[in-house]
């Protein structure tokens, strides 16, 4: 089977070594680079992972995590917002904290709450799901479809920035972490599904808008 790119279908693609044994492939069009299916754990391995994290609303250093995406975001949102957590984990706390600045918060996770909530959303929050995405261009579609004109996406995801440090990245250390993006991913990701960027500190945060 042959495989493409799960965000843009290209298929070149230039393998990347880590010092695991999983393979990694960077697209050379959008430069996501990609862990083949043969490597992505099942939906009980990954559950069982998640279970093991410090995610929660009793947790502070969790929750000034969480206050790093909410924070920038929030100049944006107008009103009492309607917001989803996209990919909220075990335990959604961004709902929590949200709530508490005057914004309401559905919460959706594949694997803990798997039903999809309707909207459409004022902003839908995405705050280290990005790299758990199997299929990141299905993803995008379905928060595009999520988002009303104008709504805001606010991404958290470490990007890559050399093959070099690739190579011992911590990232990659997390079995669940699929998909790595490069700021010309991010790039690819703005010209293609129609987001400008209205806040970023390039390396882990992006606030963006839909343009349409």
């Amino acid at each position: 089977m042959v495989y493409t790119c799960p965000l843009c279908g290209s298929l070149a693609k230039t393998p990347i070594e880590a010092v695991d044994k999983r393979e990694y492939l960077c697209c050379d069009q959008c430069r996501l680079i990609s862990v083949p299916p043969a490597f992505h754990p099942n939906d009980e391995a990954a559950r069982s992972y998640y279970q093991t994290h410090e995610n929660g609303i009793q947790y502070p250093g969790y929750v000034a995590f969480l206050n790093n995406a909410i924070h920038p975001t929030l100049p944006f949102l107008s009103g009492r917002s309607e917001i989803l957590d996209y990919g909220c984990g075990p335990e959604p706390t961004l709902s929590i904290l949200l709530e508490r600045e005057g914004h309401h918060c559905s919460n959706y996770d594949p694997l803990f709450f798997p039903e999809l909530p309707a909207g459409p959303f004022d902003a839908i929050f995405a705050t280290e799901c990005f790299e758990h995405f199997v299929n990141p261009e299905l993803e995008m579609n379905r928060i595009i479809g999520l988002l009303k004109p104008g709504g805001i996406l606010t991404i958290m995801t470490i990007l890559w920035l050399s093959p070099e440090r690739f190579r011992n990245w911590h990232y990659t250390r997390d079995m669940t972490h699929i998909s790595f993006y490069h700021r010309d991913t991010i790039r690819y990701l703005c010209r293609t599904f129609g987001f400008q960027v209205l806040d970023t500190d390039d390396r882990r945060l992006f606030v963006l808008r839909k343009t349409d």
